[in-house]
């Protein structure tokens, strides 16, 4: 059997910071009470090999290594979920594997994470990689702010996601908007979940001529906007996910999914299921891209 491979994706945050107890003194990421943004996320990484747990809840996290070059830090982390009774099957043979284990155990996944400082600037930018069945994307940029505000530096750090819709200007138009539609089970009260098939839904631009980057922001506030600008049933009430391809200034394409609710981060997608996700190097320079584009933009609106 061919390698199988679920779809990955990253999430960009703004991470600022002040003085304690004063919102107003932004303090500069290269100097938080003497010691760099990078170097402390290094820091932490060393001293976080042990598994801790995210908050009070069933999240649970293990930082691993952590590299610095130039503006940036790349680090490697593990999070999972407990809370599950979990039996294993060997997809190799689709047989159970006999391994199992309780509602006290959480199976971890590897994720990757970029910060970048540029100098200058202000604030630093973290890209996120989110897996499914991981701890969230927001894990561990949760434990690395409790590690940074308690670390006797005199400031504290914030986080705040950064919306691609804000940054539409490094972009041409819309190449693609895509809607996939996931069957219902035929029975839910019989506890078996069957596949009733996937209906995907396409509209492209036509040839030379993008579609207007207006329709991105519409679709935010209006998600049966989607629907009726593809012709497609507005009122649906099953799953549902949207992906937006967007073609940047310089050519290249990139395509983000938009979630199922307006709460949840516009997320690039790094791989589509099935296709083995993207080297360390690979991702690295996808995160730069994304960081680079989120300071243009942000240095615009100042």
């Amino acid at each position: 059997m061919a390698g199988i491979y679920v779809a990955r994706s990253l999430s960009v945050y703004k991470l600022t910071f002040n003085s304690r107890g004063d919102a107003d003194a932004i303090v500069d990421p290269a100097d938080l009470g003497g010691k760099d943004v990078l170097d402390l996320l290094d820091s932490f990484c060393a001293k976080s090999a042990a598994p801790a747990q995210v908050g009070n809840d069933e999240r649970f996290i293990r930082f691993g290594s952590c590299a610095l070059s130039g503006d940036c830090a790349f680090a490697k982390f593990s999070s999972g979920r407990a809370g599950l009774r979990v039996s294993v099957l060997d997809t190799t043979i689709l047989e159970d594997s006999g391994i199992e284990y309780g509602e006290s155990m959480a199976g971890m996944v590897e994720c990757r994470l970029l910060l970048r400082r540029t100098p200058g600037l202000g604030y630093a930018i973290a890209c996120v990689e989110s897996v499914p069945n991981g701890g969230g994307v927001t894990a561990p940029l949760t434990l690395f702010k409790r590690y940074v505000n308690g670390g006797g530096l005199g400031v504290t750090m914030k986080y705040e996601q950064i919306h691609e819709v804000e940054a539409l200007d490094g972009f041409k138009g819309i190449e693609e908007i895509e809607l996939r539609r996931y069957g219902k089970p035929d029975d839910v009260s019989s506890g078996t979940v069957v596949n009733s098939g996937l209906i995907t839904h396409r509209v492209g631009h036509k040839r030379g001529l993008l579609m207007p980057l207006a329709l991105f922001g519409g679709f935010l506030k209006d998600r049966r906007a989607v629907a009726e600008y593809m012709g497609v049933a507005v009122d649906y009430d099953g799953d549902e996910d949207l992906f937006v391809t967007l073609r940047q200034k310089d050519g290249r394409s990139r395509k983000y999914c938009m979630g199922k609710e307006l709460a949840v981060p516009i997320r690039e997608v790094l791989n589509e299921s099935g296709e083995e996700p993207p080297s360390d190097e690979e991702f690295a320079e996808r995160c730069v891209e994304a960081c680079i584009r989120a300071e243009d933009t942000m240095d615009r609106l100042r």
